[in-house]
C-alpha cells in the first residue's frame, strides 16, 4: 500500500486525432461548432484544392504524410476522413469518383459522404427521409424546417445539437434500408455524415 503522502505516478491523456478533409464551408463550419462545443483540441481540418472528391482524399493523404513526420507521428487509434456529397459528383465525373473511392479504401482513409448534398444530414434531424432527392429538393425541405437557414449559418449547437441522437438513428436506418435491398455503397440518399459526427461525440464524453 503506498504512503499517503507518495505522489502517484500519473499519465496523461493522449487525444486521439481525427483528420478531416472537406470540399466546402457548409460541413466545416457544422464541425468547427462541434469541435468549439466540446473542446476537441486534436481534429485538424484540411482543405482540398478542388471541389471533386479526388481532391479532398488526395489533400487528407498530403495531410497524414505530414503528420507522419511530426512528433508524436501517427497512432493506433487516430483517423483520417474525407467529406463530401454525391449525385453531382458522380454526374460531373464517375471516373473521378470511382478514383476516390478507391484510394480511400486503399489508404485507409474513413468517408463521410452525404448524397445528395450535406443538407440532407440537416433534414434528418426533423424527419426521415427515405425517397431519393435532389439537391436543390434537400435544400428547400430545410428551408421548410429552418426558413432562415443559409449555408454559411452555424447550426450547432442551436437547433442540432438535442436533435442530433434522432438524427444518427434516422441515418442508420437509410443505410440499412440499402444494404437490405443490396444497393450499392453511398446511393442517394445517405448520410455517412453520420459516422463522423457519432465518432466526435464519443471523443467528448
Amino acid at each position: 500500500m503506498p504512503h499517503p503522502f507518495q505522489r502517484r505516478e500519473t499519465r496523461r491523456r493522449i487525444a486521439r486525432k481525427v483528420l478531416i478533409g472537406y470540399e466546402g464551408k457548409t460541413e466545416l463550419y457544422y464541425l468547427e461548432a462541434i469541435q468549439s462545443e466540446h473542446r476537441l483540441p486534436a481534429i485538424q481540418f484540411v482543405k482540398a484544392d478542388g471541389h471533386d472528391p479526388l481532391s479532398v482524399v488526395s489533400a487528407v493523404m498530403r495531410a497524414l504524410d505530414e503528420q507522419s513526420m511530426e512528433r508524436g507521428g501517427w497512432r493506433k487509434g487516430d483517423t483520417a476522413w474525407a467529406v463530401f456529397d454525391g449525385d453531382e459528383h458522380i454526374e460531373n465525373s464517375e471516373a473521378n469518383w470511382k478514383a476516390a473511392l478507391r484510394l480511400a479504401e486503399q489508404k485507409g482513409i474513413e468517408l463521410a459522404i452525404t448524397n445528395p448534398c450535406f443538407e440532407l444530414w440537416y433534414l434528418l434531424h426533423f424527419q426521415d427521409q427515405f425517397a431519393r432527392l435532389s439537391r436543390n429538393q434537400a435544400q428547400a425541405s430545410l428551408k421548410r424546417r429552418l426558413p432562415n437557414y443559409e449555408k454559411t449559418r452555424t447550426l450547432y449547437p442551436d437547433p442540432l445539437r438535442d436533435l442530433t441522437d434522432t438524427a444518427i438513428e434516422r441515418a442508420k436506418a437509410l443505410e440499412a434500408r440499402a444494404v437490405d435491398n443490396r444497393l450499392p455503397p453511398h446511393q442517394n440518399p445517405c448520410a455517412g455524415a453520420y459516422k463522423l459526427v457519432e465518432l466526435l461525440l464519443s471523443l467528448a464524453r
